[in-house]
């Protein structure tokens, strides 16, 4: 997903930097009751008056502020026991049983092999864990 500073700099087909965003984002500002969200394609930001983004939230989302995600190599077991509550009591096997009968695209993921089995994973950060995502 693309952060706000990020769509700032594709709203004014400029490169992304630092100093772009500062600059551009004053720019923003200066749309006092405008705000830049997306509601086609991700990688296309408009700009859009506040109260429409708020009248009609489905078709016009707001871009984070920050990548909500970050990549973490972990293991299948420790993702089940601390990024889970519906697993918190069963075994492995069981959570890999459903993953496969849900055809999750993370199976499709490299396997590293060590000891124990690892992917490559994107797990929200701790700051977004309970709280609802508004558009």
């Amino acid at each position: 997903m693309l952060t706000k500073n990020q769509a700032i700099c594709m709203f004014f087909y400029v490169d992304y930097t630092e100093e772009n965003v500062k600059i551009y984002k004053k720019k923003i500002e200066e749309f006092e009751d405008s705000e830049l969200c997306w509601n086609i394609r991700e990688g296309e930001p408009v700009m859009v008056m506040k109260n429409r983004i708020r009248g009609d939230p489905l078709n016009y989302r707001k871009y984070p502020d920050e990548s909500p995600k970050e990549k973490k190599l972990i293991r299948e077991e420790e993702s089940i026991k601390t990024y889970t509550t519906v697993f918190r009591e069963k075994t492995s096997q069981s959570f890999a049983a459903w993953c496969r009968s849900n055809k999750l695209n993370f199976l499709l993921a490299k396997e590293k092999k060590s000891q124990n089995v690892t992917r490559e994973l994107y797990i929200l950060e701790n700051v977004y864990y309970g709280k609802p995502r508004c558009a």
